[in-house]
């Protein structure tokens, strides 16, 4: 069995700005974007936009792409919706991200402007930028009497909206372009998500995380409300739960591993959600279950899987009662999936292989990088004619119910005295352990051999001593024994990037 995609109806493809115009003409007073001091309704929203657009093109008369560093507050929303209007795209350049590699992205994105805040201008004074324009929000903004005389321009739903920058194999990061129609058709599908105008999201993800294209355009576009700038609230269960009740946020997405920490710190924290988008990492199928048993269950809990060259998310499951396995689910609508073997041949249920993407969703190319785009970007006809797809490299399967169940990174295997070994096969043993919050498995060499190391959080009541034999005798049960961690490491949580995810730069050493 393969599922072809294109399922569902959903609206034509547009562009953003041409579907944001439109918005903006049906509900002008209508709360677009907030922070804690401010509220924009649509009509300043555009306003604000065609201003700052005036002062880029006044700066750089036709800039191809316009690079913003500033904090994810109502002025990114700004600039990102500036860029677009003038028809260039915007790249984000992370607060968090070292110099060097601004430096990078500045140049490999070939960038024209600099759209920043003044707070920021002495940093921007680090950056090797003489033949980049610079722009303030903060002054542009200010001075009215640049709004006027702004033209719309035509642009066409192919044209590229962003360029965002993942880690790269060669150590640099790549640039990932996506279209117009790509974050429209996201946005636009209400068959998954159902997004209404009344809705209200929180925007948490990191700027520069393609997550924020979910967060800020799937509001944006439908109609919805946007609250920026509570980064803080993620310190704790408790000021995050205060956070989406003092807001009334009806819609949020974070990523498993921040999923997993806040919920295990209060299993109600997101009983005022009525959609609650987990995704980035496989979820772990014990914490799930913790929340669908627990009477504080969002009505739309969905898992979300996509990689950036995709838009955000490719496919999604609903979850709705307890799962014996956590699918990622089924292509949202303008995308379409397959899983095809070594030879790209189609494979049938319960027969893992590769999961290739095409549709709106896909990626343009790799910016710079031929060599990888071919690699990649792929043209091939599994369903009666040539589609480009996009080769995720992760390793996928049909279950019986027709849906797709995630299994690792084709390139994550690890190889230990011969064997080839799947990580997160050891994780998934751990993480069945009632004691056992959340873990994490590495490989690590270590003179000549490989060995493998577990991390794991356990549940503060648990006697550590007990627990840690148990794990080993339970794994020693379940896993052949050059699948057994060299050692077993206690944190009181797992470290994680500023993404979310796991940092396994982070880890301490492991007690040998």
């Amino acid at each position: 069995y393969q599922l072809s995609g294109m399922q569902h109806a959903y609206p034509s493809v547009a562009s953003i700005t041409d579907r944001f115009a439109e918005v903006v003409a049906r509900h002008p007073d209508k709360a677009a974007i907030s922070n804690r001091h401010q509220t924009l309704s649509y009509q300043e929203l555009d306003n604000q936009a065609k201003q700052l657009a005036n002062a880029i093109l006044a700066a750089c008369p036709e800039p191809k792409v316009v690079a913003l560093y500033m904090r994810n507050d109502i002025e990114f929303v700004i600039a990102m919706l500036a860029a677009l209007k003038i028809g260039a795209a915007y790249t984000t350049l992370s607060l968090k991200d070292p110099v060097a590699r601004h430096q990078y992205q500045l140049s490999d994105s070939n960038a024209d402007v600099i759209v920043s805040l003044h707070e920021h201008s002495q940093t921007l004074a680090t950056f090797n930028h003489t033949n980049i324009a610079e722009v303030f929000c903060d002054t542009s903004l200010a001075d009215t009497d640049i709004t006027a005389g702004f033209e719309p321009m035509c642009i066409a739903p192919s044209e590229v909206a962003t360029i965002i920058y993942t880690s790269g194999t060669t150590g640099n990061p790549k640039g990932t372009l996506l279209s117009h129609a790509a974050i429209s058709s996201l946005a636009l599908d209400n068959h998954s998500y159902q997004h209404q105008p009344q809705d209200s999201f929180i925007q948490l993800a990191n700027p520069a995380f393609d997550a924020t294209l979910f967060e800020i355009w799937s509001a944006l576009l439908n109609g919805a409300e946007v609250h920026l700038g509570y980064q803080d609230s993620l310190n704790s269960a408790a000021q995050l739960r205060a956070t989406l009740q003092t807001l009334n946020i009806t819609s949020m997405f974070l990523t498993r591993s921040l999923f997993d920490t806040l919920l295990l710190q209060d299993e109600h924290i997101f009983a005022s959600l009525t959609h609650l988008l987990v995704g980035g990492e496989a979820l772990t199928e014990s914490i799930v279950n913790k929340l669908l048993a627990s009477t504080s269950c969002p009505k739309h809990f969905i898992n979300g899987y996509g990689p950036t060259e995709c838009t955000t998310f490719t496919t999604v499951q609903t979850m709705s009662k307890q799962q014996s396995e956590i699918a990622i689910g089924k292509p949202i609508p303008g995308r379409a999936v397959a899983v095809v073997g070594r030879n790209n041949e189609l494979l049938p249920l319960g027969c893992p292989g590769e999961l290739v993407v095409c549709g709106h969703g896909v990626a343009a190319r790799y910016l710079n990088n031929p060599t990888l785009n071919s690699e990649k970007f792929v043209s091939l006809n599994l369903f009666g004619s040539m589609q480009k797809y996009y080769r995720t490299g992760d390793l996928v399967y049909w279950n019986a119910q027709q849906q797709l169940c995630y299994i690792n990174r084709g390139d994550q295997q690890v190889k230990v005295r011969g064997f080839r070994i799947e990580l997160a096969e050891i994780e998934h043993h751990l993480n069945q352990l009632a004691d056992i919050d959340s873990c994490a498995v590495i490989a690590k060499k270590q003179q000549a051999q490989t060995l493998l190391h577990a991390y794991l959080v356990i549940k503060p009541a648990a006697d550590q001593a007990a627990v840690l034999s148990h794990c080993k005798t339970q794994l020693t049960k379940q896993l052949p024994s050059y699948m057994m961690p060299h050692s077993f490491n206690v944190l009181s949580a797992l470290p994680l990037t500023p993404n979310g995810k796991l940092d396994k730069t982070k880890l301490p050493e492991p007690e040998l």
